[in-house]
Order: C-alpha cells, then structure tokens, then sequence
C-alpha cells in the first residue's frame, strides 16, 4: 500500500492482483473439504431420519396395540423389495396383517426418499420387503437397512441393524479404518 502525497492511500493493481491470486488458491484448496463435509452431513441427516422413522412406527404399534408396518413404496403405494427402486417409505397400521398397505388401512406418515443424495438398500431375514412391529414392539426378524451416497463413498455410508426385538442402532467403526461396517463386521460396501 503507498501513501500518495496527498494524502490518499490505496491499493496498486499488482498489490490487488496478489491479493486475489492468494484469495483464490485459498478458497480452492477449502472446496474439496467442503463438498466432503456437505456430503457427511447429507448422509448423516438420510440416516438419523431413517432412525425417526423406524422409532416412530415401533412407538406407534406399541401404543396403538396394532401391527405397524415401514417398507420402500413405488408410486402406486406397493411395498418394494428392492429399496432403491422405492420413491417413498410409508408406515401404516396394518389391521388385516397382510403386510402390504390396503385401501381401508391408516397412512400414518409417508416420506419421500431422498433419490438425489444415495440409495437405500434393505436386506432382511426371510427376504421381506417390510417391516412390521407388533403391539409389544418386536419385528420378529433381522435386517438392515444400509445407505449409500451418490458419490459412492463407503467413508460416507451408514448401516441401521434392526434386531427382532424391534430396536435399531448404527453400526460403526470398529477398525478405525474410517469405514463403517456391518453388524458381521465387513466394511459398508457401496
């Protein structure tokens, strides 16, 4: 910065050009770390919604005494086997038990899967497409339910465990490797 003799001061050009050279190295070098952050940040928002839904449906069938069931649903409101083929997960309270959401039956909430930002994957015990919890809150079966982001980042996956008696938890990182694995203790694989 120069001093003119009158006394203004300011900037040389050459001095406002460094300055945004330096500005700009810096903010490229922030802009991976940030779109890794914002992507950790998606995954783990996917997730803990996940977690609402399913404490939400188990809550419901132990205070409604009635089966509640969760699964993957196409646009016509058919549970999916295959999630990542679902557009919305809907829990319903499923008075006729045959594990599928019929006209007479109660939506209790639907929420949309959010596509743009991964896919989730469910695999449980006996190959189901659903889950339903009975009026004690028990599922009667083993799954999970494993999320994947679009970039494909196992560093960013998640994996819930649901256990038969109806509760869930996230797996984690036993190995420190910065991957998380499931509840047989093999890395998430995207």
């Amino acid at each position: 910065m120069r001093e003119a003799s009158g006394a203004e001061t300011g900037f040389t050009i050459a001095e406002l050009l460094v300055a945004l050279a330096v500005l700009s190295i810096l903010i490229s070098m922030g802009t991976p770390a940030l779109s890794e952050l914002r992507q950790k940040a998606e995954s783990t928002r996917v997730v803990q919604h996940t977690l609402t839904l399913l404490n939400y449906a188990r809550s419901e069938a132990v205070m409604s005494g009635l089966d509640v069931t969760l699964c993957g649903t196409d646009e016509t409101g058919r549970c999916q086997r295959d999630w990542r083929q679902a557009a919305s997960v809907d829990i319903f309270i499923d008075a006729n038990r045959n594990k599928r959401h019929d006209h007479p039956e109660t939506i209790l909430r639907t929420s949309t899967l959010p596509t743009e930002l991964g896919v989730m994957k469910w695999r449980a015990s006996l190959a189901r497409s659903y889950i339903t919890f009975d009026a004690s809150g028990f599922t009667w079966q083993n799954g999970t339910l494993t999320f994947c982001p679009k970039n494909g980042n196992p560093r960013d996956a998640y994996a819930v465990v649901i256990s038969q008696t109806g509760r869930s938890y996230l797996t984690g990182d036993r190995d420190n490797d910065g991957i998380r694995e499931d509840r047989s203790g093999k890395p998430l694989n995207c």
